[in-house]
């Protein structure tokens, strides 16, 4: 939960280059929260934000969707 109280959720997500950590914030997880569920390869729209100690980033996400087949 945030803050506020309104429900969030942050999720991993990896390739072969590493895992990043995600961050989907009560507007976006009303929106595509159960995408997070429901699909078990997913694609994400975000934002790359430093940590406030500039030691790292995390992805604020704004969408998630179903993954696109790349042939």
């Amino acid at each position: 939960m945030q803050q506020n109280g309104q429900p969030m959720k942050f999720i991993s997500i990896c390739d072969y280059s590493g895992i990043v950590e995600c961050e989907i914030f009560a507007s976006a997880y009303r929106l595509y929260g159960l995408n997070t569920v429901r699909y078990p390869v997913v694609q994400i729209t975000a934002e790359v934000k430093p940590f406030d100690n500039r030691q790292g980033y995390t992805l604020e996400v704004q969408r998630v969707e179903k993954a696109r087949i790349v042939v």
